[in-house]
C-alpha cells in the first residue's frame, strides 16, 4: 500500500469520526434544550419533596401551605435560575379575627409571622395573589427585612395584606421590607406598621420599605397607617407607599395617615433620590405635601367614599369637587386626561389604564350589605352580614343559612332579573375588589314532588314532578272493589283528603259497605214473611201493654194469716203503702211460719205477700205501720 493511499484512509476515518461526534453532540444538544412539560403541584406537594422547574405552577391553598412556601423560599428554594409560579387560591387569615389587630399591642395574638424572603434567600419567581387577601399578620422584632415578604427579587401580583400590626426594624412595610423586582395591582390594607429606629438609612414605608433601582411599584395602593419614629431631626425615611426609593412609582395612591417626626417624610415617598434615578409619576395622596411632612395625615371624606378635602400632586391634574367626587371617579378622570394628553400613537408611552379591575382603587370603607330574600327566611341563629369593608371579603349566606318552604335556594345574583350565566351569573362573596353598597337578590327553584294513587296495594295513577302547592286531581276512572261477605262497595274519596302537595304524598282510595239482600226468596214467601213480621211485632206491642197494666195498675193481695188461718186480707198497687187493719193491729206478724222475721215491709212488692202472726203472742215490742 502507497504511502498516499494511507493518508487518504486515515482522512477519511477523521472525517467521519468529526461527522460522527459533531452529529452525537448536535443531537444531545437539541434534546438538551427541549424544556420539560409544565405541570402544576401544591405547596404541600413541594413540601414533602416534590421538585419543581421554572415553568411548573404550585398552588398556595391554605394558611398552613403558605407557611411551607415561606420555608421553601428560606431555606434556598428559588434560585435564581428558577421561575415557577406561585398562585395564591384563596384568602387566608393568619391569626383568627384579625378584624381586631388593634389591639395586638397589649392582647399578643397566637401567630408571629416570619417573612418570605431573606438577604440571603430571595424570593424570585412569580407571585399571583390573584385578587386575594393576606390578614392577621403579626409581627414584633427589631429584625430587618420586615412585612409579609421580607426581601423579594422576584414579581408579586394582584395580591392584598389586610388587618395587621408590624413593627420591625429597616426596612418594613406590610407587603414588602425590600424590594428589587415588580410590584404590580397590590395593596396595603388596613392596619399598622412602625418602626422606632432613628437611624439616617432606616426606612418604613405602607407599601415597601425601600428598594433597589431595579424595583417598580405599578397601581398600587396603601391605606394603613405608618408610624416613623418620633424623634425630632432624624434622617430616617417614612413614606406611604415605600420609605426610601431609587427604582420607579407609577400610579399608585396613598389613602392611609402617615406619621412621624422625620425630616423624610411624605405621603407617597417619605425620600425619592432622584439622583439614582428614583421615579414617582402619576400617583396620588390625600391632605398633606407629598416631600416633606412632620404632622399626622388624616383622610377626610365621609362614610360614602365623598372627598371633603384632598391635596394632589403638582403633575397629577386632578380636580376635587368637595361632597361630589368619589377617589375611584376622581382617580379614573386623571386616567382619562392622561390619556388624551399623552396619546400612545403619538407619544409611544403606554396608556394609563382605567382602574375599574382588581384591587379597585376605591377608598375603603365600611358599606352595606342588603338582601333581596324572595320570601325566604334566614335562620335566626345566623348572623345576617349588614356591612363589609372595602379591602376584605365576606361570605354570603348559604342554603344551611336561608330557607323557603317549598323551595331549594339556587344562590344570590347581582341583578333582580333571571340568572344567567354571563350577564347575571350566581355570587358567594363580596370579594376584595368590590366597592360600594352591596344588594343580592335569592334566586330559588320550586320543589317537585311525586304524587302517588292506589287502590288497596295497586297503585293505579303515578304524577311525577308536580310542583309545590299544586292541587291535584285524579283524572282516571274511579276506582271499583268487589263485593264480598254479603257486602258492596261503592267509592267514597281518597284519604288523606286532598289538598295542596307539600311532599311525596299516596292517596289511597275510600269505599262505603252496603249489605246485600238475598233475592233468592220467593215473592210469595217474602209476602207471608212480612205478615209474620207484622203479627210478631202487634203481639209484642200488646205483651208489652199488658205488662205495663200488670206492673202498674193491677193490685196484688196481702194474706193476714193467724195460727194457721187467713184471718184477712188487702189488696195494693205495685210500691203502695201497706196499712195493717185495726183489728189485727194488736199482734205481731212475720214473713215466715217459724216466726223469725218481723214483718217491717210498708209498700206493696212485685208478687203480693203473706204474713203470719200468733194469738198468743200480743205485739209489746213491734208495731207495724
Amino acid at each position: 500500500m502507497s504511502k498516499k493511499i494511507l493518508i487518504m484512509s486515515f482522512g477519511v476515518i477523521f472525517i467521519f469520526l468529526c461527522c460522527y461526534l459533531c452529529i452525537t453532540v448536535g443531537f444531545v444538544s437539541a434534546n438538551a434544550d427541549v424544556p420539560p412539560e409544565p405541570q402544576e403541584y401544591t405547596m404541600t406537594q413541594v413540601h414533602n419533596g416534590q421538585v419543581i422547574n421554572d415553568s411548573d405552577t404550585v398552588t398556595i391553598n391554605s394558611a398552613e401551605e403558605l407557611g411551607y412556601f415561606r420555608d421553601f423560599v428560606n431555606g434556598g428554594g428559588t434560585p435564581i435560575s428558577l421561575l415557577a409560579s406561585f398562585n395564591l387560591m384563596t384568602n387566608i387569615e393568619l391569626n383568627e379575627n384579625s378584624e381586631n389587630w388593634d389591639s395586638w399591642n397589649w392582647d399578643i395574638p397566637a401567630n408571629t409571622w416570619t417573612p418570605i424572603g431573606t438577604d440571603s434567600n430571595r424570593f424570585r419567581g412569580f407571585f399571583y395573589g390573584l385578587g386575594h387577601t393576606i390578614s392577621g399578620v403579626y409581627i414584633n422584632t427589631t429584625d430587618d427585612y420586615q412585612g409579609l415578604f421580607g426581601y423579594n427579587d422576584g414579581s408579586i401580583y394582584d395580591l392584598g395584606v389586610t388587618n395587621f400590626l408590624i413593627k420591625g426594624g429597616s426596612p418594613t412595610a406590610a407587603l414588602v421590607g425590600y424590594n428589587e423586582r415588580n410590584i404590580m395591582g397590590c395593596f396595603s390594607g388596613y392596619g399598622r406598621i412602625s418602626s422606632d429606629s432613628i437611624d439616617a438609612t432606616d426606612s418604613i414605608g405602607g407599601l415597601v420599605g425601600s428598594g433597589d433601582d431595579t424595583g417598580f411599584i405599578i397601581n398600587s395602593y396603601n391605606l394603613g397607617h405608618v408610624v416613623g419614629s418620633a424623634t425630632t431631626g432624624n434622617h430616617s425615611r417614612t413614606g406611604g407607599i415605600i420609605g426610601y426609593n431609587i427604582g420607579t412609582i407609577l400610579n399608585c395612591y396613598n389613602a392611609g395617615s402617615i406619621m412621624g417626626s422625620s425630616d423624610y417624610i411624605g405621603s407617597i415617598v417619605g425620600y425619592n433620590d432622584d439622583s439614582l434615578e428614583g421615579v414617582v409619576m402619576n400617583s396620588y395622596w390625600l391632605i398633606g405635601s407629598g416631600g416633606e411632612a412632620s404632622e399626622l395625615m388624616v383622610d377626610e371624606f365621609d362614610e360614602d367614599g365623598i372627598f371633603q378635602t384632598a391635596n394632589n400632586n403638582e403633575n397629577n391634574q386632578v380636580s376635587i369637587v368637595p361632597e361630589e367626587t368619589t377617589l375611584r371617579t376622581a382617580l379614573n378622570a386623571f386616567v382619562d386626561w392622561y390619556n388624551a394628553e399623552y396619546p400612545e400613537e403619538e407619544t409611544g408611552i403606554q396608556n394609563l389604564k382605567r382602574w375599574v379591575g382588581g384591587p379597585l382603587p376605591t377608598l375603603a370603607g365600611i358599606r352595606t350589605i342588603s338582601f333581596g330574600e324572595d320570601s325566604g327566611i334566614f335562620d335566626p341563629a345566623y348572623s345576617i352580614p349588614a356591612n363589609y369593608l372595602e379591602g376584605t371579603s365576606v361570605d354570603l349566606p348559604t342554603s344551611a343559612n336561608i330557607s323557603k318552604t317549598g323551595y331549594t335556594f339556587n344562590g344570590w345574583t347581582l341583578q333582580e332579573s333571571e340568572w344567567d350565566e354571563n350577564t347575571n351569573p350566581y355570587v358567594t362573596s363580596v370579594n376584595v375588589n368590590d366597592f360600594g353598597n352591596k344588594t343580592f337578590y335569592a334566586k330559588w327553584t320550586i320543589n317537585k314532588y311525586t304524587v302517588t294513587w292506589k287502590n288497596g296495594d295497586a297503585v293505579i295513577e303515578t304524577d311525577e314532578d308536580v310542583e309545590f302547592g299544586t292541587i291535584l286531581t285524579y283524572t282516571g276512572e274511579n276506582p271499583i272493589k268487589d263485593a264480598d261477605g254479603g257486602y258492596t262497595y261503592s267509592f267514597s274519596g281518597w284519604s288523606p283528603e286532598i289538598g295542596s302537595v307539600q311532599g311525596d304524598i299516596t292517596y289511597n282510595a275510600q269505599f262505603t259497605a252496603t249489605p246485600i239482600i238475598d233475592s233468592t226468596i220467593e215473592p210469595e214467601a217474602e209476602q207471608n214473611l212480612l205478615w209474620l213480621w207484622i203479627v210478631i211485632s202487634v203481639l209484642g206491642a200488646l205483651l208489652i201493654v199488658l205488662l205495663v197494666l200488670w206492673l202498674f195498675l193491677y193490685k196484688r193481695k196481702i194474706k193476714f194469716i193467724l195460727d194457721g188461718k187467713i184471718v184477712g186480707e188487702a189488696k195494693y198497687k205495685l210500691n203502695e203503702q201497706i196499712i195493717i187493719p185495726e183489728d189485727l193491729a194488736i199482734y205481731s206478724w212475720f214473713i215466715d211460719e217459724k216466726e223469725t222475721l218481723l214483718f217491717a215491709k210498708q209498700k206493696m212488692g212485685l208478687f203480693g205477700l203473706k204474713v203470719y202472726g200468733n194469738s198468743e203472742k200480743e205485739q209489746k215490742y213491734v208495731k207495724v205501720e
